[in-house]
């Protein structure tokens, strides 16, 4: 234990698991950009890929390096001052204007749709209002929480096989909720790729940016879908 390392450990069922906790810049950067070396555990982002398809978070190898790719550039420090800056500061002045005509509301629902309105007009430009926004994130984030809980606990159960020299295959069955869910956002994302087609002279925003390049439409709506639900829930 130098400070910038630590070995932690934890006991579960009788078994001690030992794990590296690392806080140093250099070795995170190093550890991230080898990732022939540190890959993703499949196993943990097998439940997410069964909701949110393949994406630049549950991608692999040569695929995730192309999205990656693709999406980068737009969140250079230079590109968030050009492009998402000013979003967050009108919608943010427009928040707070807003505030002292609202007499009684309830803060969450007022802060969850303010940031969905964020999200959205960083993603969609003027191509979707703030209520499609919001109702889109809710849509999102409720279909997707129970994979990410899923997630967890398939990473830990892979690993508790592997120590006992096992193997874990996790099984994945989408209820009737989600598979309605699902339903809704491609319904919605269909949409608004439909009113994009009529643009003459499209917005440059993240959207575009993925028509732009040669994704799928299947896998423009798998990373929008994550974009949305990880920037909501952050």
């Amino acid at each position: 234990n130098d400070g910038d390392v630590r070995l932690g450990s934890m006991e579960w069922m009788g078994h001690e698991f030992r794990f590296w906790t690392i806080s140093d810049p250099i070795l995170i950067a190093e550890i991230a950009s080898k990732h022939d070396i540190f890959r993703k555990p499949y196993e943990g982002y097998a439940s997410l890929e069964a909701i949110t398809g393949k994406n630049v978070i549950t991608a692999q190898d040569e695929q995730w390096r192309q999205m990656r790719h693709i999406m980068a550039p737009y969140f250079t420090p230079k590109s968030i001052k050009t492009h998402l800056a000013p979003i967050i500061v009108e919608n943010s002045h427009n928040f707070v204007t807003a505030l002292p005509h609202l007499g009684d509301f309830n803060a969450e629902k007022i802060l969850r749709n303010a940031t969905a309105a964020n999200i959205g007009r960083a993603l969609f430009s003027d191509d979707i209002t703030p209520e499609r926004s919001a109702e889109l994130a809710e849509t999102i984030v409720h279909t997707t929480l129970s994979a990410e809980k899923f997630s967890l606990w398939s990473s830990l159960a892979m690993k508790i096989a592997n120590a006992l020299g096992q193997t874990y295959h996790p099984e994945i069955h989408l209820t009737r909720q989600e598979k309605k869910n699902l339903h809704a956002i491609h319904t919605m994302l269909d949409d608004i790729t439909a009113t994009r087609a009529r643009h003459q002279n499209p917005p440059e925003d993240i959207f575009q940016v993925l028509k732009d390049s040669d994704m799928s439409p299947d896998l423009i709506n798998n990373n929008i879908q994550m974009l949305f639900g990880a920037g909501f829930e952050t």
